[in-house]
């Protein structure tokens, strides 16, 4: 049985708090997180027959306005990523998203992805807001008002 069918809320809870990060649940399976500037969503889907898959994703900038440059420079940076990779979702958000198997999955591959998705969309919004426009995708009136639970740590709110 996977790690995403055996974690209970209370757990997931328990994760988080060692990653020292702020969070919320937005659905069955489905969670937000913040670290830095930006918003990591990891949700659990069901893959193939008797698996699921686990999104660990962020909108990194929302609003861009999509050129070749653009284009270019998220195909460069996913050449240099060793987890995940960026593209553009159906609203034309620039996303980056990291993928796992649920019935291999363990909690410390889970806090690595975690943590690579939220360190790459804090490094790299403000650069592609810079070279795309919009905003960048923390900023979005998407989380405002969200009721965040856990407590910043300071390794985590300098990252």
């Amino acid at each position: 049985m996977s790690l995403m069918r055996r974690m209970s809320l209370e757990r997931f809870e328990e994760v988080m708090a060692e990653l020292g990060v702020l969070f919320t649940t937005l659905g069955e399976h489905h969670y937000a997180a913040k670290q830095g500037s930006t918003v990591v969503e990891i949700r659990a889907e069901p893959y193939k027959a008797r698996d699921l898959l686990i999104q660990v994703s962020a909108n990194v900038v929302e609003g861009a306005s999509f050129s070749e440059d653009l284009g270019r420079k998220l195909l460069d940076l996913n050449v240099t990523h060793p987890f995940g990779s960026f593209g553009l979702d159906a609203q034309g958000n620039v996303v980056f998203r990291h993928c796992l198997i649920g019935s291999t999955l363990d909690v410390k591959e889970l806090k690595t992805s975690f943590k690579s998705v939220a360190e790459t969309a804090d490094e790299w919004d403000d650069k592609l807001v810079e070279l795309a426009g919009g905003k960048r995708a923390s900023e979005s009136e998407r989380w405002a008002g969200v009721a965040w639970k856990g407590s910043e740590t300071s390794e985590s709110a300098d990252s």
